[in-house]
């Protein structure tokens, strides 16, 4: 799977991240392609490539691997050891679009971000 993170702020990035890291879960593939430039700033590039970060993922239930590559504007990670999670499929996921549905605060329903479908637990 593949990000590009181009223009946004570290705070949404790591929520783009995570919210990739799900997905990639969820379709049980192990590799998400990070790209984040580094002409103009490397804030972002640095926290995802520290030991904070990979702290963060751990606590949320993510091992990860980080692969360097020789074009500093890519990060390579890497997913060990994720456990399948079909029991959660039915529930979150929206079979019409392929994509991992979000949950909506305060409520026990999930939309999808991309074709705007609600689907309630």
């Amino acid at each position: 799977m593949r990000i590009d993170l181009h223009g946004y702020s570290l705070d949404d990035a790591l929520d783009e991240i995570m919210y990739k890291l799900d997905e990639c879960k969820e379709v049980q593939d192990s590799i998400l392609e990070i790209i984040h430039g580094y002409k103009h700033g490397s804030k972002i590039r640095e926290y995802i490539r520290s030991n904070k970060f990979l702290n963060i993922t751990i606590q949320k239930g993510f091992v990860l691997r980080i692969k360097k590559l020789p074009d500093p504007g890519i990060t390579i990670i890497e997913l060990s050891g994720a456990k399948s999670q079909k029991n959660r499929l039915s529930t979150n996921y929206c079979y019409k679009c392929n994509r991992v549905m979000r949950p909506l605060k305060l409520s026990n329903t999930f939309v999808c971000p991309k074709c705007g479908a609600f689907k309630k637990i």
